[in-house]
């Protein structure tokens, strides 16, 4: 099209808008009708029909540009050549639909090529104080609404006004049928179409609510309302100042949200999935999978976390909670098998786990609950713990003993489930059955082994034992000493009583043993004057190695002595 041809079409096309579009005084539109600049099948500039008085074209000697005035005031202008394709005097970027299984109505508004909600989703099944968090359950919230009762919350203004505050989970799958959560690059391509994080706020909110007296536009038609959210603190926060939606964009450990202000729009990331934030939708489908979850065994699954439809399809990253419950008191829980590399651990009942971009297919496994049965043979002669358990096939128990003092271990009777039949402190694989195994004891006799001197030396060897158990014992001397033979009555049972390691066969009674010990020298102190002697050891006895010194006070002449009288 030639321009002189576009610019007379465009001309005609005003006046015939401006004829059919601006609204009479007695006649209020419940839409308003907007002029819409595209460029490139984009929306770049929006003006309410009522914000314009005129439009004027104006051709220069190398361009025609189109502008706008109100009350004598140019508005904008733009080169017919480069800056604009078309505009539209029609709200063809604006509507409203039914959701088809609330039947509730909302409106929406197009921006760029995505069709956004024009108002915060209100989406209510249920309603949470703010001491009823969560990041991995459902939760709704209404601002200042501290109760549980949906019926209320739903009558409070806040909820009239700027609908739930959802935490990530619940706002994964909210919105109506046909309509999604935004994508983090969505929300950027809003915040970039609304001129960048410092200009966007004025296009996208509405005129009230945000404790600011500064002119907006709402010019996208956004109409945003600074509703608050529940933060982090646990207590609802900013309403009239600020307002954050959800994003479904999630990293490892953070998911991304939109938070607006009366200066700035920015997308940022949080880890505390917990906080309550607005929401709101974007046309198009939400990608689902399904859950298929099986049972092998006697038993059922309970999947906790369900499906806006009710059909176990779920959204990425949502939270999916399963149990499994035995049939009786027969049978217990063993795992889960199939897609268990979504799992943390696959023993675990209940579970958790984030849903992949991906069907996900688990069973649910249950085996007969198996017992152990322990015997002490013979009776009474030890406990045990560790065996008290139920268990499943292939299961590792481990198993103690306690031995009564009168009683000797010999070893668990044959039965291939027991690990180490010689360790009385053993362990056991569970069979396909229940496990019935026997530890063997014999009564046990005291030997007691003694040293005649104790400073001399120490024995070894004392304790209980089996009758005809072979029993090693021995004495260590200490310096200076020596050991001279075993004595007692029990040194009868000895191989050989003078050898310091000796073995005997134990009996059926109980044996005392003494080693004797001797000093091969030291001092003795005469109590009746206190002289001291040294003394050795030869052969058997021990002898001073001085003379006598003991002299009583008297002492008597060489010519007095006598047969039968002390004389010195």
């Amino acid at each position: 099209m030639k321009y002189s041809n576009f610019l007379m079409s465009l001309m005609l096309m005003v006046v015939l808008a401006f004829s059919w579009s601006l609204p009479s005084p007695v006649v209020t539109l419940e839409i308003p009708h907007h002029l819409y600049i595209i460029k490139n099948n984009t929306v770049i500039d929006k003006y309410a029909v009522a914000e314009i008085d005129s439009i004027a074209v104006v051709k220069t000697h190398s361009s025609h540009s189109l502008r706008f005035f109100e009350d004598g005031v140019e508005l904008a202008s733009y080169d017919v050549n480069s800056d604009i394709d078309s505009i539209i005097f029609e709200n063809s970027l604006a509507g409203e639909f039914q959701d088809s299984i609330s039947g509730e109505k909302y409106s929406w508004v197009q921006i760029g090529s995505t069709k956004w909600l024009s108002k915060n989703l209100d989406y209510l099944p249920s309603v949470r104080t703010v001491s009823e968090t969560s990041s991995i359950a459902n939760r709704y919230h209404v601002y200042d609404y501290y109760g549980n009762s949906t019926t209320e919350a739903k009558e409070s203004a806040n909820y009239i006004t700027y609908g739930t505050l959802y935490n990530w989970q619940s706002a994964l799958d909210a919105c109506p049928n046909g309509w999604r959560l935004p994508t983090k690059t969505e929300w950027e391509d809003l915040v970039e179409i609304a001129q960048g994080e410092k200009s966007a706020s004025k296009m996208l909110r509405q005129d009230y609510t945000w404790n600011d007296s500064s002119k907006v536009n709402n010019f996208m038609g956004f109409s945003a309302l600074a509703g608050g959210y529940l933060n982090s603190n646990f207590d609802f926060d900013q309403i009239n100042s600020q307002a954050y939606w959800w994003s479904s964009t999630k990293t490892a450990d953070s998911v991304y949200y939109f938070n607006l202000s009366k200066d700035l729009a920015v997308v940022s990331a949080t880890d505390r999935e917990f906080l309550g934030h607005s929401v709101r939708c974007v046309e198009g489908d939400v990608i689902r999978h399904k859950v298929s979850v099986g049972v092998q065994g006697k038993g059922s699954i309970g999947v906790t976390t369900s499906a806006k439809n009710g059909d176990r399809h779920y959204p990425q990253h949502k939270v999916i909670s399963i149990s499994a419950y035995p049939n009786d008191s027969l049978t217990r829980f063993s795992h889960w098998s199939g897609d268990v590399h979504l799992l943390e651990d696959s023993t675990l009942n209940p579970l958790s786990f984030s849903m992949p971009d991906a069907p996900v297919n688990l069973v649910a496994n249950f085996a007969p609950n198996l017992k152990i049965t322990i015997e002490a043979n013979p009776a009474g002669a030890a406990t045990f713990t560790g065996g008290d358990g139920i268990y499943g096939p292939g299961d590792t128990v481990s198993i103690r003993t306690t031995v009564d003092p009168n009683y000797r271990f010999l070893g668990w009777a044959a039965n291939s489930a027991i690990v180490d039949a010689n360790n009385a402190n053993t362990r056991v694989i569970m069979p396909d059955s229940n496990l019935k195994i026997t530890a063997n004891f014999t009564q046990a006799y005291q030997l007691n082994l003694t040293a005649d001197l104790a400073a001399g030396g120490t024995v070894t060897g004392s304790g209980k034992y089996a009758a005809n158990a072979a029993v090693n014992i021995g004495v260590s001397v200490k310096s200076n000493h020596k050991f001279i033979y075993w004595t007692g009555p029990g040194a009868m049972y000895l191989d050989d009583s003078t050898k310091a390691s000796a073995s005997l066969k134990m009996p059926s009674n109980e044996v005392n043993i003494t080693a004797k010990i001797v000093a091969l020298s030291g001092t003795v102190t005469d109590s009746r004057d206190g002289n001291k002697y040294n003394w050795k050891l030869i052969g058997e006895y021990q002898w001073f190695t001085e003379n006598l010194a003991y002299l009583p006070n008297k002492v008597h002449k060489p010519t007095d002595t006598s047969y039968s009288q002390a004389r010195y």
